[in-house]
């Protein structure tokens, strides 16, 4: 919707309009969320060199 009629964004959301289902959004932000933990907490700096493991090793600079 963005890409084609970007004006469109803030009615639909006033309109609870959600592209995907809220549930679906849920368990996706879950499990990056204990990913992103599970890297944090392990202290070992090779193998997983994965957008996540970027994206915390950013964070951490």
């Amino acid at each position: 919707v963005s890409v084609f009629a970007p004006f469109l964004l803030k009615p639909l959301k006033k309109m609870g309009f959600q592209m995907f289902p809220k549930d679906s959004m849920n368990f996706f932000q879950e499990v990056t969320e204990e990913a992103i933990a599970q890297r944090k907490a392990n202290t070992n700096k090779g193998g997983n060199t994965d957008l996540i493991q970027l994206m915390v090793n950013a964070h951490n600079i």
